[in-house]
Protein backbone atom coordinates (compact mmCIF):
# COMPACT_ATOMS: atom_id res chain seq x y z
CA UNK A 1 0.00 0.00 0.00
CA UNK A 2 0.75 3.73 -0.66
CA UNK A 3 2.65 5.75 1.96
CA UNK A 4 0.48 7.69 4.30
CA UNK A 5 -0.31 10.44 2.43
CA UNK A 6 -2.50 14.13 4.54
CA UNK A 7 -5.23 15.94 3.91
CA UNK A 8 -5.48 18.70 1.61
CA UNK A 9 -4.44 20.96 3.78
CA UNK A 10 -2.39 18.69 5.88
CA UNK A 11 0.93 16.87 6.10
CA UNK A 12 2.57 13.27 7.20
CA UNK A 13 3.24 13.35 10.75
CA UNK A 14 4.56 11.19 13.15
CA UNK A 15 2.05 8.58 14.59
CA UNK A 16 -0.94 10.04 17.01
CA UNK A 17 -3.92 9.10 18.08
CA UNK A 18 -6.98 9.55 15.83
CA UNK A 19 -10.65 10.25 16.95
CA UNK A 20 -12.43 8.20 15.99
CA UNK A 21 -10.19 4.73 15.63
CA UNK A 22 -7.27 3.24 16.71
CA UNK A 23 -3.47 4.68 16.29
CA UNK A 24 -3.14 6.78 13.30
CA UNK A 25 -0.99 9.02 11.08
CA UNK A 26 -1.63 12.36 12.11
CA UNK A 27 -2.21 15.55 10.45
CA UNK A 28 -1.72 19.00 10.30
CA UNK A 29 -2.79 21.45 8.24
CA UNK A 30 -0.27 22.90 5.50
CA UNK A 31 0.56 26.34 7.41
CA UNK A 32 3.59 24.31 9.04
CA UNK A 33 5.94 22.54 7.67
CA UNK A 34 7.44 21.78 11.27
CA UNK A 35 4.53 19.84 12.58
CA UNK A 36 5.57 20.16 16.34
CA UNK A 37 5.26 22.99 18.60
CA UNK A 38 7.41 26.25 18.44
CA UNK A 39 8.41 27.80 21.25
CA UNK A 40 5.15 29.49 22.44
CA UNK A 41 6.65 31.41 25.71
CA UNK A 42 5.92 34.38 23.60
CA UNK A 43 2.48 33.84 22.25
CA UNK A 44 1.38 32.15 25.47
CA UNK A 45 2.48 35.95 27.11
CA UNK A 46 0.08 37.52 24.73
CA UNK A 47 -3.06 35.68 25.77
CA UNK A 48 -2.75 35.85 29.24
CA UNK A 49 -0.71 39.58 29.76
CA UNK A 50 -3.22 42.05 27.94
CA UNK A 51 -1.14 44.84 28.81
CA UNK A 52 1.02 43.43 26.34
CA UNK A 53 -1.32 44.28 23.23
CA UNK A 54 -1.22 47.53 22.41
CA UNK A 55 -2.69 49.16 18.32
CA UNK A 56 1.30 48.62 16.94
CA UNK A 57 4.09 45.87 18.65
CA UNK A 58 8.15 45.31 18.29
CA UNK A 59 7.10 41.94 17.16
CA UNK A 60 4.95 43.07 14.14
CA UNK A 61 8.02 45.16 12.74
CA UNK A 62 10.46 42.45 13.52
CA UNK A 63 8.25 40.00 11.76
CA UNK A 64 7.65 42.23 8.82
CA UNK A 65 11.66 42.92 8.86
CA UNK A 66 12.64 39.76 8.87
CA UNK A 67 9.99 38.29 6.28
CA UNK A 68 11.05 41.45 3.68
CA UNK A 69 14.39 40.51 4.59
CA UNK A 70 14.20 36.93 2.61
CA UNK A 71 14.28 38.47 -0.67
CA UNK A 72 15.57 41.40 -2.77
CA UNK A 73 12.02 42.49 -4.35
CA UNK A 74 10.28 42.39 -0.88
CA UNK A 75 10.37 46.33 -0.07
CA UNK A 76 7.87 47.11 2.09
CA UNK A 77 4.96 44.19 3.87
CA UNK A 78 1.35 44.49 5.43
CA UNK A 79 -0.13 42.33 7.53
CA UNK A 80 -3.75 40.96 7.46
CA UNK A 81 -6.00 38.27 8.73
CA UNK A 82 -6.16 35.37 6.03
CA UNK A 83 -4.46 34.72 2.54
CA UNK A 84 -7.99 35.59 1.22
CA UNK A 85 -7.34 39.04 2.18
CA UNK A 86 -3.74 39.55 0.98
CA UNK A 87 -4.48 38.68 -2.39
CA UNK A 88 -7.49 40.54 -2.17
CA UNK A 89 -5.39 43.62 -1.47
CA UNK A 90 -2.74 43.38 -4.02
CA UNK A 91 -5.06 43.46 -6.68
CA UNK A 92 -7.08 46.40 -5.44
CA UNK A 93 -3.49 48.01 -5.01
CA UNK A 94 -2.57 47.03 -8.85
CA UNK A 95 -5.88 48.54 -9.89
CA UNK A 96 -5.24 51.42 -8.49
CA UNK A 97 -1.61 51.59 -9.75
CA UNK A 98 -2.23 51.30 -13.31
CA UNK A 99 -5.81 53.05 -12.90
CA UNK A 100 -7.08 49.73 -15.19
CA UNK A 101 -9.63 47.03 -14.08
CA UNK A 102 -9.03 43.73 -15.58
CA UNK A 103 -7.18 40.88 -13.77
CA UNK A 104 -5.88 38.35 -15.58
CA UNK A 105 -5.39 34.70 -13.93
CA UNK A 106 -5.29 30.84 -15.10
CA UNK A 107 -7.88 28.03 -14.95
CA UNK A 108 -7.15 25.81 -11.77
CA UNK A 109 -5.67 28.93 -10.13
CA UNK A 110 -7.27 29.46 -6.58
CA UNK A 111 -6.48 32.90 -4.98
CA UNK A 112 -9.38 33.14 -2.20
CA UNK A 113 -13.36 33.51 -2.31
CA UNK A 114 -14.13 37.53 -2.96
CA UNK A 115 -16.02 38.30 -6.07
CA UNK A 116 -13.19 38.84 -8.22
CA UNK A 117 -11.48 35.33 -7.87
CA UNK A 118 -13.81 33.11 -6.47
CA UNK A 119 -14.20 31.02 -9.41
CA UNK A 120 -11.75 28.42 -9.99
CA UNK A 121 -12.01 28.68 -13.74
CA UNK A 122 -14.15 29.74 -16.95
CA UNK A 123 -15.95 26.76 -17.35
CA UNK A 124 -17.15 26.22 -13.78
CA UNK A 125 -18.65 29.67 -12.76
CA UNK A 126 -20.75 30.03 -9.54
CA UNK A 127 -22.21 33.42 -9.57
CA UNK A 128 -24.60 33.38 -6.46
CA UNK A 129 -24.18 35.97 -4.16
CA UNK A 130 -21.26 37.12 -6.22
CA UNK A 131 -21.20 40.60 -8.29
CA UNK A 132 -21.64 40.43 -12.01
CA UNK A 133 -19.65 43.47 -13.01
CA UNK A 134 -16.36 42.25 -10.93
CA UNK A 135 -16.74 38.72 -12.21
CA UNK A 136 -16.50 40.41 -16.01
CA UNK A 137 -13.50 42.18 -14.77
CA UNK A 138 -11.55 38.71 -14.67
CA UNK A 139 -9.83 37.07 -17.28
CA UNK A 140 -8.72 33.30 -17.47
CA UNK A 141 -6.00 32.13 -19.60
CA UNK A 142 -4.66 28.63 -19.43
CA UNK A 143 -1.75 27.84 -17.32
CA UNK A 144 1.58 27.18 -18.43
CA UNK A 145 0.36 28.69 -21.96
CA UNK A 146 2.00 31.94 -23.02
CA UNK A 147 -0.14 32.05 -26.44
CA UNK A 148 -3.10 31.71 -24.71
CA UNK A 149 -1.95 34.67 -22.16
CA UNK A 150 -0.82 36.76 -25.06
CA UNK A 151 -4.48 36.61 -27.00
CA UNK A 152 -5.89 37.98 -23.64
CA UNK A 153 -3.57 40.91 -23.64
CA UNK A 154 -3.52 41.02 -27.48
CA UNK A 155 -7.54 41.10 -27.13
CA UNK A 156 -7.31 43.86 -24.27
CA UNK A 157 -5.22 45.89 -25.02
CA UNK A 158 -4.34 48.78 -21.86
CA UNK A 159 -7.22 47.36 -19.56
CA UNK A 160 -5.39 44.57 -17.75
CA UNK A 161 -4.49 45.78 -14.18
CA UNK A 162 -2.14 42.50 -13.25
CA UNK A 163 -1.54 38.98 -13.37
CA UNK A 164 -2.14 37.17 -10.63
CA UNK A 165 -0.49 33.49 -10.22
CA UNK A 166 0.80 30.75 -8.05
CA UNK A 167 4.49 30.28 -9.19
CA UNK A 168 3.98 26.84 -8.41
CA UNK A 169 0.43 26.18 -8.78
CA UNK A 170 -0.98 23.87 -5.78
CA UNK A 171 -4.52 23.75 -6.07
CA UNK A 172 -5.13 22.14 -9.37
CA UNK A 173 -3.02 19.16 -7.83
CA UNK A 174 0.92 20.32 -8.12
CA UNK A 175 1.77 21.95 -11.75
CA UNK A 176 5.29 23.29 -12.22
CA UNK A 177 5.97 26.04 -13.82
CA UNK A 178 7.38 25.16 -17.34
CA UNK A 179 10.73 26.61 -18.24
CA UNK A 180 9.99 30.14 -19.54
CA UNK A 181 6.59 30.83 -18.49
CA UNK A 182 6.80 32.71 -15.31
CA UNK A 183 9.94 35.00 -16.81
CA UNK A 184 7.57 35.57 -20.05
CA UNK A 185 4.76 36.94 -17.31
CA UNK A 186 7.42 39.27 -16.30
CA UNK A 187 8.38 40.20 -19.44
CA UNK A 188 5.11 40.68 -20.81
CA UNK A 189 3.66 42.70 -17.90
CA UNK A 190 6.83 45.06 -18.25
CA UNK A 191 6.00 45.57 -21.95
CA UNK A 192 2.70 46.68 -20.98
CA UNK A 193 2.49 48.24 -18.10
CA UNK A 194 0.56 45.61 -16.34
CA UNK A 195 2.14 44.42 -12.57
CA UNK A 196 2.55 40.80 -11.70
CA UNK A 197 1.68 38.89 -9.10
CA UNK A 198 2.41 35.88 -6.92
CA UNK A 199 0.14 34.08 -5.09
CA UNK A 200 2.77 32.23 -2.45
CA UNK A 201 0.33 31.97 0.41
CA UNK A 202 0.92 27.74 -0.18
CA UNK A 203 4.39 27.86 -1.15
CA UNK A 204 5.75 31.22 0.65
CA UNK A 205 8.65 29.43 3.44
CA UNK A 206 7.09 26.28 2.13
CA UNK A 207 10.45 25.40 -0.04
CA UNK A 208 12.57 27.83 1.18
CA UNK A 209 13.06 30.48 3.46
CA UNK A 210 11.36 33.05 1.88
CA UNK A 211 9.04 33.51 -1.18
CA UNK A 212 9.43 30.14 -3.85
CA UNK A 213 10.28 33.06 -6.33
CA UNK A 214 14.08 32.96 -5.21
CA UNK A 215 14.04 29.66 -5.86
CA UNK A 216 12.15 30.46 -9.39
CA UNK A 217 14.60 33.49 -10.62
CA UNK A 218 11.86 35.79 -11.31
CA UNK A 219 10.58 38.62 -9.14
CA UNK A 220 6.99 40.20 -8.88
CA UNK A 221 5.72 43.56 -8.22
CA UNK A 222 3.88 41.95 -5.53
CA UNK A 223 3.44 39.06 -3.16
CA UNK A 224 0.74 37.61 -0.63
CA UNK A 225 1.38 35.51 1.89
CA UNK A 226 -0.11 33.39 4.60
CA UNK A 227 -0.34 30.05 6.21
CA UNK A 228 2.98 29.04 7.24
CA UNK A 229 3.60 33.02 8.24
CA UNK A 230 1.91 32.85 11.65
CA UNK A 231 2.65 29.96 13.20
CA UNK A 232 -0.84 28.01 12.83
CA UNK A 233 -2.30 31.31 13.42
CA UNK A 234 -4.99 33.26 11.05
CA UNK A 235 -2.72 35.52 9.02
CA UNK A 236 -1.65 37.10 5.73
CA UNK A 237 0.47 39.37 4.81
CA UNK A 238 1.27 41.44 1.29
CA UNK A 239 3.61 43.52 0.17
CA UNK A 240 6.46 44.11 -2.46
CA UNK A 241 7.43 47.80 -4.37
CA UNK A 242 7.59 50.98 -2.99
CA UNK A 243 6.31 52.57 -5.07
CA UNK A 244 3.09 50.33 -4.71
CA UNK A 245 2.94 50.38 -1.53
CA UNK A 246 3.25 54.11 -0.83
CA UNK A 247 -0.26 53.60 -2.30
CA UNK A 248 -1.84 52.91 1.07
CA UNK A 249 0.48 55.00 3.10
CA UNK A 250 -0.69 57.99 1.24
CA UNK A 251 -4.62 56.68 1.75
CA UNK A 252 -4.96 56.66 -1.61
CA UNK A 253 -6.23 52.89 -1.25
CA UNK A 254 -8.21 51.78 1.96
CA UNK A 255 -7.13 48.36 3.70
CA UNK A 256 -7.49 47.90 7.49
CA UNK A 257 -8.65 45.38 9.91
CA UNK A 258 -9.06 45.27 13.74
CA UNK A 259 -6.46 42.23 14.33
CA UNK A 260 -4.46 42.62 11.39
CA UNK A 261 -0.87 42.41 13.08
CA UNK A 262 -2.60 41.11 16.04
CA UNK A 263 0.82 40.72 18.89
CA UNK A 264 -0.97 36.88 19.33
CA UNK A 265 -0.11 36.05 15.14
CA UNK A 266 3.19 38.56 15.31
CA UNK A 267 4.70 36.41 18.11
CA UNK A 268 3.29 32.89 16.50
CA UNK A 269 5.75 34.04 13.69
CA UNK A 270 8.63 35.00 14.80
CA UNK A 271 8.39 31.60 16.82
CA UNK A 272 8.19 29.45 13.41
CA UNK A 273 10.50 31.88 11.64
CA UNK A 274 12.85 30.83 14.34
CA UNK A 275 12.61 27.13 13.51
CA UNK A 276 12.50 27.45 10.35
CA UNK A 277 15.46 29.28 9.73
CA UNK A 278 17.45 26.58 11.64
CA UNK A 279 20.68 25.11 9.28
CA UNK A 280 19.76 22.11 7.40
CA UNK A 281 15.86 22.60 7.66
CA UNK A 282 14.72 23.29 3.92
CA UNK A 283 17.52 20.02 2.64
CA UNK A 284 16.07 17.67 5.36
CA UNK A 285 12.52 18.40 3.54
CA UNK A 286 13.88 18.29 0.15
CA UNK A 287 15.64 14.36 1.42
CA UNK A 288 12.32 13.42 2.74
CA UNK A 289 10.71 14.35 -0.84
CA UNK A 290 13.56 12.20 -2.57
CA UNK A 291 13.01 9.16 -0.32
CA UNK A 292 9.11 9.59 -0.49
CA UNK A 293 9.10 9.85 -4.41
CA UNK A 294 11.73 7.00 -4.68
CA UNK A 295 9.50 4.68 -2.65
CA UNK A 296 6.40 5.80 -4.58
CA UNK A 297 8.15 4.99 -7.74
CA UNK A 298 8.99 1.37 -6.59
CA UNK A 299 5.24 0.88 -5.54
CA UNK A 300 4.38 2.25 -9.42
CA UNK A 301 6.93 0.03 -11.26
CA UNK A 302 6.06 -3.19 -9.25
CA UNK A 303 2.02 -2.94 -9.52
CA UNK A 304 2.39 -1.62 -12.95
CA UNK A 305 0.16 2.00 -12.19
CA UNK A 306 -0.79 4.24 -14.21
CA UNK A 307 0.46 7.11 -11.76
CA UNK A 308 2.76 9.88 -12.33
CA UNK A 309 4.03 11.59 -8.85
CA UNK A 310 4.65 14.70 -8.77
CA UNK A 311 7.07 16.75 -6.32
CA UNK A 312 8.95 19.78 -5.38
CA UNK A 313 10.32 19.92 -1.93
CA UNK A 314 8.15 18.74 0.13
CA UNK A 315 4.88 19.29 -1.81
CA UNK A 316 3.63 16.17 -3.73
CA UNK A 317 0.67 14.90 -5.61
CA UNK A 318 -0.45 11.74 -7.13
CA UNK A 319 -2.02 12.24 -10.56
CA UNK A 320 -3.35 8.66 -12.29
CA UNK A 321 -1.93 9.07 -15.29
CA UNK A 322 0.85 7.25 -17.05
CA UNK A 323 4.38 8.34 -16.25
CA UNK A 324 5.37 10.95 -18.73
CA UNK A 325 2.06 12.19 -19.26
CA UNK A 326 2.60 15.98 -19.62
CA UNK A 327 0.62 17.82 -16.64
CA UNK A 328 0.98 21.27 -17.81
CA UNK A 329 -2.36 22.62 -16.97
CA UNK A 330 -5.82 22.10 -15.01
CA UNK A 331 -7.05 20.30 -18.27
CA UNK A 332 -4.40 17.95 -17.97
CA UNK A 333 -4.76 16.94 -13.98
CA UNK A 334 -8.58 16.71 -14.85
CA UNK A 335 -8.16 13.98 -17.42
CA UNK A 336 -7.50 11.37 -14.79
CA UNK A 337 -10.14 8.79 -14.00
CA UNK A 338 -11.36 9.37 -10.13
CA UNK A 339 -11.94 6.01 -9.05
CA UNK A 340 -8.63 4.90 -8.76
CA UNK A 341 -7.72 7.78 -6.17
CA UNK A 342 -10.95 6.66 -4.11
CA UNK A 343 -10.16 3.69 -4.15
CA UNK A 344 -6.44 4.89 -2.73
CA UNK A 345 -8.59 7.25 -0.17
CA UNK A 346 -11.09 4.74 1.08
CA UNK A 347 -8.29 2.14 1.76
CA UNK A 348 -6.17 4.06 3.24
CA UNK A 349 -8.61 5.86 5.46
CA UNK A 350 -9.46 2.39 6.78
CA UNK A 351 -5.95 1.80 7.39
CA UNK A 352 -5.87 4.94 9.61
CA UNK A 353 -3.91 7.13 7.18
CA UNK A 354 -5.54 10.44 6.21
CA UNK A 355 -5.26 11.71 2.52
CA UNK A 356 -6.53 14.90 0.68
CA UNK A 357 -10.25 14.29 -0.16
CA UNK A 358 -9.87 16.23 -3.30
CA UNK A 359 -8.13 14.77 -6.31
CA UNK A 360 -7.40 17.97 -7.33
CA UNK A 361 -5.34 19.11 -3.83
CA UNK A 362 -1.93 18.14 -3.15
CA UNK A 363 -0.11 16.64 0.20
CA UNK A 364 2.96 18.06 2.13
CA UNK A 365 5.48 16.26 3.86
CA UNK A 366 7.14 17.69 7.42
CA UNK A 367 9.80 17.99 10.12
CA UNK A 368 8.03 15.35 12.07
CA UNK A 369 7.88 13.17 9.34
CA UNK A 370 9.92 9.84 9.99
CA UNK A 371 11.61 7.72 7.33
CA UNK A 372 9.82 4.81 8.93
CA UNK A 373 6.56 6.37 8.31
CA UNK A 374 6.97 7.43 4.40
Amino acid sequence: MLPAVPSAQYSIAAPRRAVPGPEAVAVTYAVDPRHRYARWTAPRRMIVNPRSIPSHTRCRRELAERITATADHLDQLRFVCSGTEAVMSTMRLARAYTGRTRIMRFNGGYHGHFDLVQNKDEARMLGAGLDPAAMRSTLFADHNDVASAERLFAAHPGEIAAVVVEPIAANMSLVLPEDGFLPWLREICDRVGALLIFDEVITGFRLTFGPSSNLLGVAPDLTAFGKIIGGCTPVGAFGDRRDVMRLLEEQKVLQGGTLAGNPLTMAAGLAILDELGTPGFYEELERKGALLEAAVEKHRAAHWLALTFVCTGSIFAFIFLPPGTPIRRQEDVERQPRQPYTDLYQGMREAGYHLAPDIEDPMYLSAATTDKAI
